[in-house]
């Protein structure tokens, strides 16, 4: 499992994928670019923020992988976060 983090400004995100990070990043470009067509994911506390912020694309400059590890790390490094800054919109399910 790959645990990693997605920024913009103050703001971030905490995530993890056991598939490789750049496809899970290509899923989330694909979320972030037509909100109509993803009602159900387009909408989350992530992809309402990354769009206020003008951001159109989850690149390399805004992406950053942080260990491997498990949803143990990934929680640790939620908790780093401030909650008003914080894109996350529930914990980690460890």
């Amino acid at each position: 499992m790959v645990v990693y983090k997605i920024c913009s400004g103050q703001y971030t995100y905490i995530g993890s994928t056991s598939r490789a990070l750049s496809q899970r990043i290509n899923e989330h470009n694909y979320r972030l670019g037509d909100p109509v067509a993803h009602s159900r994911y387009a909408n989350t506390k992530l992809y309402t923020k990354l769009r206020e912020l003008g951001v159109t694309k989850i690149c390399s400059e805004n992406c950053e992988f942080i260990c491997e590890g498990n949803q143990i790390e990934e929680q640790i490094e939620m908790n780093k976060i401030p909650m008003e800054y914080s894109l996350n919109s529930i914990r980690c399910k460890a």
